[in-house]
């Protein structure tokens, strides 16, 4: 039997592959996933031509890539990028637009960013996306009219902001200062929006905040609510995947609906069209997100052809639905979610094959016989998603858990659980004796999920990074392992198994001697920007990053990424040497990385309100917080003193650390103003040491550091043109340095 089984599938999966590699390359965001969708479907269509060694089959097949590849190339030509290519053109222009509030991209203070479905330009009918940026405040569904500045959308920071629009449909941002409301939509699409704010507030009010969030976003699709501290739990043990709606939630409805509607006798077509009716419904309800639109069409494809009476094949139905989803909205294939949602279908057909062959899906024996081979069916299919899931966690995540197929042998039941409950909670709000009730056991339920989540999260190296030299190389080897298991006969599983679990093996032996020698670096730096910088040390295999951007929180983003690149998955520690007016900037460190413990460094005079408001907004995250004072040792950190100096002493905040038990050391001084060789910590400073000068000033050097540090390496970060002395070392504005201390 071929893994495909109709040519059909070879068609609509070349046009997918394609019209995504060409949307990718064409968006300047290549793609290593899209290159394995087209390999995988070059694969399907070859294993057709080896399996049966027909010529029939193999011209049949040729032909089926030969029409869905030139069907993607004229889509694209014809209609994709003639259309995006009119729409740029507005860039650099001013004119009145309308159009409807869809979402609230974010808001900063007074200033709010919508986007906005415009349907008119300067009196004329143009229909695309926008990213409205303006003071004036809006509400989702509203009609608006307002005079509008046209810009291309750039990069952000280092951030690919132009990416994340287009995937979101979004081709051009503009800026207005008046925008007026003249209007609602009350479009079947706004209706189900308004739907979904009303169903959220009934389904939170009943729980507690942590578990009101869980069930808002496993119902709803709503992860507003979910708490930094609950998505690092879930992520550390492999189960984010979990708290957004994915295809796993659409299959526990849709068998419900089924199991629901056969036990009161209704026949199989009336059964299938409910099931339409229903995806349908859901999809509005939860605003189109990618996954929730591939599960639900393959419920739908399903469901046809029960009606239609002709037998299901996955692949085809993959291949028919993708093609779907990209011609109905051209830039879903940009998004992470989209391309998981992909790998990850694919995944459960390979192990669907693989379970069956080596008879996991067999019921019999006793109540734990079946148990067992439940469980063992489960870790396998875990096991083989999140190896198809490899190549988008090595683009876009950097890293992958291991605990992943164990912890979803325990979870997956839970949350169909919580799915249910959840549910229940929403049909019975009308009823209050029935709602308290349900929310009271959902609210329980949740909350033993989350505690048992946060239970095992504090395992160490659970998680592992991808960015080890031989990752891609290892991903690559398991795709294409598990795809030779589900087309090989039985005679060959054992061995193809056998390669898979030395595959794994390797995986993970590789990584933690790589990891063991990233742990022998003492410190490393990374500079953010002019107003400010921030230093990632990894002493004796943990992490701390000290802060020393006065307002600005860009540098800790760059000290994170460049801790991944060094290998670690998990900060111990963050410093704040200042704090900034709003404090709700440091949620991106609490997301990205979530500390276990923030120093707060002796305030600033006048800071001290800021201080307390930085300490309070992390306690309330459950991270812990410590005061830091000024002076020599005043922070031993994983047997590393560190020394905080402040701004009357040297102009400007900065470090200095000695390696424990060795002679090296570094100096770090946040500003090169009014700094004098006789002052402290500059007395500290010896020989075979490093010395940094920071960014926040361009002020040159009082004095010639070749004289003042004999035998020390001197670095700045600001302007080349004020470096006068030939032996400092210029990093650039955005540079960075690595020092090892011995």
């Amino acid at each position: 039997m071929t893994f495909v089984k109709r040519p059909v599938a070879i068609v609509t999966l070349s046009f997918f592959s394609v019209y995504c590699i060409t949307v990718s390359f064409a968006s300047y965001v290549p793609s290593v996933l899209l290159a394995v969708i087209e390999v995988l479907c070059a694969s399907c269509a070859f294993s057709g031509v080896l399996l049966n060694g027909k010529a029939k089959v193999a011209a049949r097949y040729a032909l089926a890539v030969l029409i869905g590849s030139l069907a993607a190339l004229l889509f694209v030509s014809l209609i994709v990028f003639p259309s995006a290519d009119s729409v740029s053109r507005l860039a650099g222009t001013k004119y009145e637009i309308t159009g409807t509030v869809a979402d609230v991209l974010w808001n900063s203070g007074e200033t709010n960013c919508y986007d906005v479905e415009v349907s008119t330009v300067g009196g004329r009918k143009q229909s695309f996306d926008l990213s409205l940026v303006t003071k004036d405040a809006a509400e989702i569904g509203s009609v608006v009219r307002t005079v509008c500045r046209f810009e291309s959308i750039k990069e952000s920071d280092g951030f690919d902001l132009r990416r994340y629009y287009l995937s979101e449909g979004i081709v051009l941002s503009g800026y207005s200062t008046i925008v007026e409301t003249i209007g609602r939509d009350d479009s079947l699409t706004y209706l189900a929006k308004r739907l979904n704010r009303t169903l959220s507030e009934k389904l939170r009010s009943g729980m507690s905040e942590e578990s009101g969030g869980v069930a808002d976003a496993v119902l709803l699709g709503n992860r507003e609510g979910l708490s930094s501290r609950i998505n690092r739990d879930f992520s550390r043990i492999g189960i984010s995947h979990l708290l957004a709606i994915s295809g796993m939630h659409i299959s526990f409805i849709y068998f419900a609906l089924n199991l629901f509607l056969k036990k009161i006798g209704v026949g199989k077509k009336k059964i299938a069209l409910a099931v339409i009716a229903a995806m349908i419904f859901y999809m509005f309800l939860t605003g189109f997100s990618a996954s929730v639109v591939r599960a639900a069409l393959v419920c739908i494809f399903a469901s046809l052809i029960t009606v239609f009476g002709v037998s299901y094949d996955g692949i085809t139905a993959l291949g028919i639905c993708g093609a779907a989803i990209v011609i109905s909205e051209p830039y879903f294939a940009l998004k992470p979610s989209f391309q998981m949602s992909f790998c990850a279908f694919l995944g459960c057909i390979a192990a669907a094959s693989i379970i069956k062959k080596t008879g996991l899906s067999k019921k019999y024996g006793g109540f734990f016989k079946k148990l067992a081979l439940r469980c063992a069916g489960v870790f396998v299919f875990s096991a083989v998603v999140v190896a198809f899931s490899l190549p988008v966690s090595l683009i876009y995540f950097d890293e992958v858990s291991l605990m992943a197929p164990l912890s979803n042998v325990v979870f997956i039941p839970a949350f169909s659980v919580i799915l249910y409950l959840s549910a229940a909670v929403v049909v019975f709000s009308p009823v209050p004796f029935l709602y308290g009730a349900s929310s009271f056991v959902a609210d329980r339920a949740i909350g033993a999920v989350i505690y048992a989540a946060r239970a095992l999260s504090p395992i160490r190296h659970i998680t592992v990074s991808l960015n080890y030299p031989f990752a891609p190389y290892i991903a690559v080897a398991l795709s294409v392992l598990i795809i030779a298991a589900a087309l090989s006969k039985k005679k060959g599983r054992a061995i193809i198994s056998g390669l898979i679990v030395l595959c794994l093996v390797f995986y993970v032996t590789g990584a933690v001697v790589y990891h063991s020698g990233a742990s022998e670096r003492i410190v490393a730096v990374r500079c953010g920007n002019r107003n400010g910088d921030a230093i990632l040390i990894i002493s004796k295999g943990k992490t701390l990053i000290c802060d020393f951007s006065p307002d600005d929180e860009r540098a800790a983003n760059s000290a994170l990424y460049k801790m991944k690149d060094e290998c670690f998955t998990e900060l111990d520690a963050y410093l704040m040497s200042s704090y900034p007016e709003d404090i709700s900037q440091s949620d991106n460190i609490c997301d990205l990385a979530f500390p276990k413990t923030v120093y707060l460094l002796s305030p600033e005079a006048g800071q001290e309100k800021r201080r307390d408001s930085a300490k309070l907004f992390f306690e309330e995250k459950g991270i812990k917080t410590v005061e830091v004072g000024m002076g020599e040792g005043t922070l031993e950190f994983n047997g590393t003193k560190l020394s905080f100096f402040g701004a009357k002493i040297s102009g400007g905040r900065g470090l200095f650390m000695k390696a424990d038990g060795g002679g090296s050391s570094l100096a770090y001084f946040s500003s090169a103003a009014n700094i004098h060789p006789d002052s402290y910590p500059m007395k500290l400073i010896g020989d075979n040491s490093a010395v940094m000068f920071g960014s926040s000033s361009s002020v040159a050097l009082s004095f010639d550091p070749a004289k003042v540090f004999p035998g020390c390496d001197v670095y700045c970060f600001f302007y080349p043109d004020t470096v006068k002395y030939p032996l400092v070392k210029y990093a650039g504005e955005y540079g960075e340095v690595s020092v090892i201390l011995n």
